[in-house]
């Protein structure tokens, strides 16, 4: 169907569906999921999620704030893309694909600390077994603000659940991840 990494799912009701992924990818079945039918988006960015409020009226959020909205299906690929403006916010997103094996991507958001936006902050990311021992530090320098992404490999791990946190100036933030094998 696609090589494309598919990272959202919105089942908008029985028979209809939109998936979304890596590069654009707009996936849509009007069959229960027996069909998918590929729809323009109008963007090259990893499209993250999708909410709807019926069948045709619903938005898809990315990387890069990209927002698509759209009313009816015919115009999706005249969709507004809305252009990231940079973050005002820390934020640590969920790790996809998740569960994983054994690679998984982490990203993250590092807000402006100071009146002037070029300040970099000292960022760490780190991942933990459930012990809390430290598994592997995957960032540990000065960082400007703006949206980030980090490869984690988990190949030399078992399986099992993970913890991974972030910490950015006085902001610090964990999330669980699960690696199966």
């Amino acid at each position: 169907m696609t090589a494309n990494m598919l990272t959202g799912v919105c089942v908008i009701s029985a028979d209809t569906a939109l998936v979304v992924g890596a590069n654009g990818i707009l996936l849509r079945s009007t069959d229960g999921g027996i069909s998918w039918e590929e729809q323009e988006s109008g963007t090259a960015s990893v499209l993250k999620g999708t909410s709807f409020a019926d069948r045709n009226t619903g938005c898809v959020v990315g990387f890069n704030g990209t927002i698509l909205w759209t009313n009816t299906w015919t115009d999706i690929a005249e969709s507004e893309v809305v252009p990231w403006k940079g973050p005002d916010e820390f934020v640590l997103e969920q790790n996809y694909p998740n569960p994983f094996n054994p690679v998984t991507n982490i990203e993250y958001s590092l807000g402006v600390v100071s009146r002037q936006p070029s300040v970099a902050t000292r960022v760490r990311l780190a991942v933990y077994d459930l012990l809390g021992r430290e598994v592997t530090v995957l960032v540990n320098e000065q960082k400007a603000p703006g949206r980030y992404q980090v490869e984690f490999d988990g190949a030399k791990l078992s399986s099992g659940v993970y913890i991974y946190r972030l910490t950015a100036g006085n902001y610090t933030e964990s999330k669980r991840m699960l690696l199966l094998r």
